[in-house]
């Protein structure tokens, strides 16, 4: 995904200014209550810690504002949606100022899954995006039954077979977060990408304090990386709101980066915490 991203990247201009449409972080609005600032840091109060695992796979909502290099960018979001036993995510981004604004720069990522266990079995995935002269489109078909998938990319068909164990970007991203809140501090992982069987790295560290201008959480740091890219990927998670992503960082050949931070979430029916309304959810 980091890679598709790029040529919308480029079309970003360091020219870009005005005032933040978005809410400031919380850190910089010292009236909000300290309520608006914090998310169960170390889980629903009254938790035995033995219980504080990962939860059930529940529906979510979650908005977020967009940076490249610290600058306002757009804006984004991740749904996970389910009926009839089956799963369905989708991941977007949508570039509002400056030239990627003007040229309609985004990138869209849906797909359907089912879990059998704690496994993640991909059914299928489309990818959209559009950058500076450039538009990418790819999509694929997974058959669990033949552990093969097939799918287009460019116009060119492709299949792989003997593909057991393979996801694509966004059952990758659920995934990571089962493992890390399960104990795993190290694994790899091969994900489709294009027209590519991807082989990637991962890492997750300690939880530590994360700030989000949503609200304050626990959470833990996935770096995501391969060794045929310096591109890599850092996304945050928190076991108590798993496996929703609060922010995600895109780190790009030469180091410039894409950040997509939580402001807004929605799960199980009720708002989790709210930037633009100061609003945070207490189910207690």
């Amino acid at each position: 995904m980091i890679s598709l991203l790029y040529p919308l990247l480029i079309a970003y201009t360091n020219a870009v200014t005005g005032s933040e449409s978005w809410p400031p972080p919380a850190a910089a609005l010292p009236d909000a209550p300290l309520e608006f600032r914090r998310y169960h840091l170390d889980g629903p109060p009254g938790t035995p810690t033995a219980a504080r695992a990962r939860g059930a796979l529940s529906p979510f909502r979650a908005r977020y504002r967009a940076r490249f290099k610290g600058k306002p960018i757009g804006e984004g979001g991740f749904e996970l949606e389910t009926a009839a036993g089956v799963y369905q995510a989708r991941f977007w981004m949508t570039a509002t100022r400056g030239m990627a604004g003007a040229i309609g720069a985004r990138f869209a990522e849906q797909g359907r899954f089912a879990l059998a266990g704690p496994t993640l079995l991909p059914l299928d995935i489309s990818h959209d995006s559009k950058g500076f002269l450039s538009r990418d489109r790819w999509q694929a078909q997974f058959d669990a039954a033949r552990a093969a998938l097939a799918g287009e990319y460019d116009g060119k068909a492709f299949r792989f077979e003997q593909a057991a164990g393979v996801l694509e970007p966004l059952t990758q991203i659920i995934d990571s977060a089962g493992k890390a809140t399960a104990g795993l501090t190290a694994w790899t992982g091969t994900a489709l990408v294009k027209n590519e069987l991807r082989k990637y790295i991962f890492t997750a560290g300690a939880p530590q304090t994360l700030i989000t201008p949503c609200a304050m959480f626990s959470a833990q740091r996935i770096h995501r990386s391969r060794e045929a890219s310096k591109a890599a990927q850092d996304i945050w998670q928190s076991a108590y709101i798993y496996p929703v992503p609060l922010r995600i960082d895109m780190i790009q050949r030469d180091g410039d980066v894409l950040s997509l931070e939580l402001v807004r979430l929605e799960r199980g029916g009720e708002i989790v915490c709210d930037a633009g309304r100061r609003l945070l959810y207490n189910p207690n």
